[in-house]
């Protein structure tokens, strides 16, 4: 199994933000010791008590949001480095944390947002929850993103190794979602998930230093997309 000592080019890479640059790299590359990695029950449109989300959404966030929920806890080393969600972080836009092949996604215009990050061992994570002016505007958010990454299937870094393989698909949360994988060459995968729920959109990025040999993105995505569950939940009940 191939490691490196700095996450600094993997995750500049797949989420080009350098807020996800970590010191040092873990004892084992993968990321599975979330304290959420069981079988969760996601809840589908249909179950929102409400029916259809209302035309213009929520304008406000509360903030006991659980956007963290499905993190690794900490586990008082000195290589877990949480930020607290807050609208004053730098959201994912800004910090290039959506862009490829030198393109970053729209920021659109929110009308609040939440943002959070941690970077643990290896692994750095990015998480975001937006509401627009409603959910016409969310979706072209959605559709920004997916046109970057669609746009870019291949990126290295300016003509040198490692080369990126990025992919594109529907996702099976909210009422619209995308999965991006990204997967390197050499040494680092990375899954970016995108959900839009009514007027509000969540953005889940994961990315660490395993060999996509050994440790294939897929088992990444769904590690990731079971993280989010409860995020998933909240968002439907910030819907009313």
């Amino acid at each position: 199994m191939k490691v490196r000592r700095s996450t600094q080019h993997l995750l500049a890479a797949t989420f080009a933000a350098a807020a996800l640059v970590l010191a040092a790299c873990g004892d084992d590359p993968s990321v599975g010791d979330s304290s959420a990695s069981d079988p969760v029950t996601i809840p589908e449109p249909s179950d929102d008590p409400t029916g259809t989300p209302p035309a213009s959404g929520p304008t406000a966030i509360p903030d006991d949001f659980p956007l963290t929920s499905g993190w690794p806890e900490d586990d008082g080393s000195s290589e877990y480095r949480l930020t607290e969600p807050s609208p004053d972080n730098e959201g994912m836009v800004a910090a290039g944390d959506l862009a490829a092949c030198d393109t970053s996604a729209d920021a659109g215009d929110p009308v609040d947002r939440l943002t959070t990050r941690l970077s643990w061992g290896s692994a750095g994570y990015a998480r975001e929850i937006q509401l627009f002016a409603d959910p016409t505007a969310a979706e072209q958010f959605v559709d920004s993103v997916r046109d970057v990454y669609r746009a870019c299937p291949t990126s290295d870094q300016n003509g040198t190794p490692p080369t990126y393989t990025t992919e594109v698909n529907q996702g099976a949360l909210g009422e619209h979602s995308l999965v991006i994988t990204r997967v390197s060459d050499g040494i680092g995968r990375a899954v970016i998930q995108v959900v839009r729920i009514g007027n509000a959109v969540v953005v889940d990025a994961l990315g660490d230093e395993a060999d996509p040999d050994d440790f294939p993105v897929i088992d990444l995505a769904t590690e990731a997309r079971e993280n989010l569950a409860d995020v998933i939940g909240a968002t439907y009940e910030l819907q009313g």
